[in-house]
């Protein structure tokens, strides 16, 4: 049985709190950003510190997105660890428990953002990091949604990966299970 928890406020603090509630899992997400609108990857950022299982747990969910949004595999195998240019170390650093920063789109690439902006696309997203969570913690357990990844450095309390999180955990408490591989491929929207 999974059960999931949300975390509001500055990384560092949802960090020690996930860890006080001992999460099994922990999760933030975002989406990448670019100057060039044709930039188009899937990645996954992971600490430096992170655990294998942290690490085979980033490769099956870029891989997954990879698979379903038909976007080729950022980083090495998805993977940045700390983030492409370090920047998310801070995000992760703290966690004792696996823990990742899914970036499965671009927001300025037009046709990701299309799929960020619907809620199909926003479901498809919410299954793949299900399906992830599924398939590598099959025992249940409580998992830790992170709010603060776009909060930290904007007001906005409501945002697109914000929604996807909230989907994710509605699927998995709902006992529900979702097939690790995408039953279709959807091109556009």
């Amino acid at each position: 049985m999974y059960r999931t928890q949300f975390y509001h406020g500055r990384a560092r603090e949802c960090q020690v709190q996930a860890n006080i509630d001992n999460c099994t899992a922990y999760v933030q997400a975002s989406f990448n950003q670019s100057e060039n609108p044709k930039d188009n990857y899937t990645s996954v950022a992971i600490a430096s510190n992170a655990l294998d299982i942290t690490r085979r747990w980033a490769k099956k969910y870029a891989q997954l997105i990879s698979d379903d949004f038909d976007t080729p595999l950022g980083g090495k195998e998805g993977i940045f660890i700390g983030g492409a240019y370090g920047e998310n170390e801070l995000d992760l650093i703290y966690t004792r428990m696996p823990a990742i920063l899914v970036k499965p789109l671009f927001a300025t690439n037009p046709l990701h953002a299309d799929w960020i902006k619907s809620k199909a696309g926003q479901l498809r997203l919410a299954r793949t990091l299900s399906a992830s969570i599924l398939s590598l913690f099959p025992n249940g357990g409580l998992i830790g949604f992170c709010l603060c990844a776009a909060n930290e450095y904007e007001n906005n309390t409501d945002t697109y990966a914000d929604m996807v999180l909230r989907q994710a955990a509605i699927m998995l408490q709902s006992n529900k299970t979702y097939s690790a591989r995408p039953l279709y491929k959807t091109v556009g929207i």
